[in-house]
């Protein structure tokens, strides 16, 4: 692939990062803040994750559709792209809906329009992503060039972080939450549209088996069941810290969003200087074995979060930027590897069934993915509800690294037995 096919692949994650980041930064704190925060309650807490647990529900039902349904597309125009250029549109425009509930307090009514604009946010999500995702395997032939190209979307992808965790904070802070959903809207509008201008270089013939028997050729083979237990399981544990970055900011150091963002760029300058590093990883060591690295970073620094402002002789502020700048290091390995890893699965499919099936599989795992992110969320959620989540009654916040940390725990244990001859 030539350098800038590469860039235009990877600049279309910036949009998708930017878009779900964002959401999944700000929303929760946007609809249900802390009850001592001053700031408009549109929902409880358990309204909230009842609304995500469903969005996501829809989301995941669309993932093996929108998957398999491209997988068996015909057209000039290949089998992924007309996915993404139908939905970037209505998805941008259902992110600049969720900034905009109906009543000024807590209401049935706010509950309803949240929970129709995350399902619609979500749906298209999935319309655009996981047909991106199944492109990568098309424009990228080999392991290498695999890995690089991943690697290009992971690098746009933490550049998406940085514009939906930092952007959006010093945004929102300057024009409040509806003008930057506007901006970032169309910031990524743009972004997505640049992979339409990528060539898809392999060509396959469309996928004739029916949707139970490619799901279930799916589900059954070994590497791929190894491998999404031990990621989803990695998710749950991370969207439940990413989910409550915003609590922990206002709780433990009394940050406003303008300090929100600081806080977000030390973890994001954490994985961006772990991304080099990723890349000479994988080449000496593959790519299961610098995701387990990257698990076990994860389980031992997401428990420090739960000690910010504890310490002595330093800042709450300095003990939250040194503990999220380390908690950021896992971040590289998430956005670069389980694509690479999910690309060379999908090879591994072809040798057993003869035909390609990227959309599928990518679409299962998208799937079982956002489960996994509406659970970390709701559980996060439940936590906080319980044991509290106020400067008052901190504990459900101190405790959700250690949790999380458990849970990914589980996930490595599982990966660990994932078979690396099938990819490397």
């Amino acid at each position: 692939m030539r350098l800038r096919h590469k860039l235009l692949y990877g600049a279309a994650y910036f949009g998708v990062s930017t878009l779900t980041e964002t959401v999944l930064l700000w929303a929760m704190k946007f609809y249900s803040p802390p009850a001592d925060s001053g700031d408009i309650v549109y929902l409880s807490l358990r309204l909230f994750g009842v609304a995500v647990i469903i969005g996501r529900g829809v989301d995941a039902v669309a993932d093996p559709l929108v998957g398999h349904w491209s997988d068996r597309a015909r057209t000039s125009w290949g089998r992924r792209k007309p996915f993404i250029a139908a939905g970037t549109l209505p998805l941008a425009a259902a992110f600049v809906l969720l900034w905009t509930p109906p009543v000024q307090g807590a209401s049935v009514v706010n509950f309803v329009y949240c929970l129709a604009v995350l399902c619609a946010f979500f749906f298209f999500f999935t319309v655009v992503v996981c047909p991106y995702l199944a492109l990568l395997p098309e424009v990228a032939r080999t392991p290498r060039d695999r890995v690089t190209l991943a690697a290009w979307q992971g690098f746009f992808g933490l550049l998406g972080l940085v514009a939906g965790g930092v952007g959006s904070s010093v945004l929102i802070h300057a024009v409040g939450f509806r003008v930057m959903s506007v901006v970032l809207g169309a910031v990524s509008v743009v972004a997505l549209a640049a992979v339409l201008l990528v060539p898809s270089r392999r060509t396959a013939e469309p996928v004739t088996m029916p949707l139970r028997d490619a799901l279930r050729y799916t589900l059954n083979n070994p590497p791929f069941r190894i491998f999404i237990v031990g990621f989803l399981l990695f998710w749950v544990g991370l969207r439940m810290i990413l989910a409550t970055v915003a609590y922990m900011a206002s709780v433990f150091v009394g940050a406003g969003e303008m300090a929100m963002a600081s806080l977000m760029g030390y973890a994001l300058a954490g994985a961006a200087a772990c991304f080099p590093l990723l890349v000479v990883g994988v080449r000496r060591w593959g790519q299961a074995r610098m995701m387990m690295l990257f698990m076990l970073i994860f389980i031992g620094a997401v428990p420090l979060l739960g000690t910010i402002g504890l310490w002595p002789g330093l800042s709450a502020a300095g003990q939250a930027r040194l503990i999220l700048t380390i908690c950021g290091l896992p971040l590289a390995g998430m956005v670069v590897l389980p694509t690479a890893i999910l690309a060379g699965i999908t090879d591994d499919d072809e040798r057993r069934t003869g035909v390609r099936r990227e959309g599928m599989y990518f679409g299962v795992q998208g799937f079982l993915v956002k489960l996994a992110m509406g659970l970390g969320a709701a559980l996060a959620a439940l936590q906080m509800s319980v044991l509290g989540n106020t400067v008052a009654n901190p504990l459900g916040l101190r405790l959700l690294g250690v949790v999380a940390a458990a849970i990914t725990a589980v996930g490595l244990a599982v990966f660990r037995r994932f078979p690396r001859e099938a990819i490397e």
